[in-house]
């Protein structure tokens, strides 16, 4: 909240003076600003916007709620109405005000593309002679050839793409090959897919509605993975112990929910990317249950084996 409200203040009290040059001043603030003039230029329309939507702009100057790709979404929209309507101003910034004020705990905000097709709604909605081209994204599959290579390019929404990540991801698990050699096996035939088998873990708080979703190697998401079969597992209760070395699958998602990086002391890398470390070693007594279990790189794994390394946080043994 802190940067979008410095942000935009800033273009606030820096805007153009009416009577003054705007190219002028537009190259004056790109210097500034180290912006190129093009940005800058959207970046003074959209605060310049608000002042048609009193309604958007006193929750803006309270809240500083959207950030400056938002504000530029409402003005890029609003410019191709050519001369709406007071009414269907009106309606837009009535809508768009009540849309931006969060309705429950932790829920996702709007962003900026999402903003655009909401104006450009209720603007075609309200005035049928408002005509919009369909900017949404659509599928875009293209293949470049470079001598005796060739480069497959498949864009699609990120649900989808995340599906079709973790069939790769199965596939080349099951068939041990590498993930580039499966995703040839399967479009060529020669394999099928392991959907039915794919199974893709997410984490989500179970106690306030409406939470987003971390999914992990793709971040958090406002919506839930689409599944065939949902199973759902308290992880506010601590996994009993195993009694083999190598920990359930519950156990093993449950340490990763938990420590959300290598334990290693300044290591960021992906807790869904390390290793389970028993830190009271299996063959000295040390439980598999998640007290006694760490996430480790594959680097302090070693530094761990090697010469010890200490967990750096939570309550372990």
């Amino acid at each position: 909240m802190f940067l979008r409200r410095a942000e935009y203040e800033f273009w606030l009290h820096n805007l153009p003076a009416l009577e003054a040059d705007s190219d002028s001043e537009v190259m004056k603030l790109s210097v500034k600003t180290a912006k190129t003039a093009r940005q800058v230029a959207k970046n003074v329309m959209g605060v310049l916007r608000l002042e048609e939507l009193p309604k958007v702009k006193q929750l803006q100057d309270s809240k500083a709620l959207l950030d400056m790709a938002s504000l530029v979404a409402i003005d890029e929209v609003m410019s191709k109405l050519g001369s709406p309507t007071r009414r269907v101003v009106a309606e837009i910034d009535e809508n768009l005000s009540c849309w931006f004020v969060p309705k429950r705990p932790n829920q996702v905000f709007p962003t900026a593309s999402q903003i655009r097709r909401r104006v450009r709604d209720i603007a075609k909605i309200l005035d049928d002679s408002v005509a919009f081209r369909d900017t949404r994204k659509k599928n875009r599959y293209s293949i470049l050839t470079k001598g005796q290579r060739a480069y497959l390019e498949l864009e699609v929404d990120s649900t989808v793409g995340v599906v079709i990540h973790e069939i790769i991801k199965e596939t080349a698990r099951r068939h041990e090959v590498s993930m580039a050699d499966a995703m040839v096996l399967l479009l060529s035939g020669s394999l099928e897919p392991e959907a039915a088998k794919v199974v893709v873990h997410t984490y989500k708080a179970s106690d306030v509605e409406g939470v987003p979703v971390f999914v992990p190697g793709h971040g958090w998401r406002g919506e839930d993975i689409p599944a065939a079969t949902v199973v759902e597992r308290d992880l506010s209760q601590v996994p009993k112990a195993s009694d083999s070395y190598r920990p359930s699958d519950f156990v093993r998602k449950y340490v990763e929910g938990r420590d959300g990086t290598c334990r290693a002391g300044g290591c960021d890398v992906p807790a869904w990317m390390c290793q389970l470390d028993h830190r009271i070693n299996y063959a000295e007594g040390g439980p598999t249950h998640p007290d006694n279990l760490v996430c480790l790189c594959q680097r302090h794994h070693n530094m761990k084996t090697e010469v010890g390394l200490p967990a750096n946080r939570g309550h372990v043994v």
